[in-house]
């Protein structure tokens, strides 16, 4: 994803580009990721976590990242709970 310490490549931008812009798409996500980007939507998801841990991404596109970090935060949180409440629920 990129080619030095930080650096922000054209993939890296497409996939920022793909995900501030997906709101206005309609259908399936998953068939997007396939047609857009030519691979499977758990290698999107794979790149697309490396890429919001760039500060360069932060620079490009801050709403998107801030958007998708917090998202990510969430979805942990969630799962932490799960967790937590399935091992204490024994």
């Amino acid at each position: 994803m990129a080619h030095d310490q930080g650096a922000l490549d054209a993939r890296g931008r497409a996939l920022l580009a793909f995900e501030r812009d997906w709101p206005a798409h309609q259908g399936a996500k998953d068939t997007a990721i396939r047609r857009h980007f030519g691979f499977s939507p758990a290698r999107y998801y794979q790149l697309l976590a490396r890429v919001l841990e760039l500060p360069a991404a932060a620079a490009h596109d801050p709403l998107t990242v801030k958007r998708l970090l917090r998202s990510r935060s969430a979805r942990r949180g969630r799962r932490t709970a799960r967790t937590l409440g399935e091992r204490t629920s024994r």
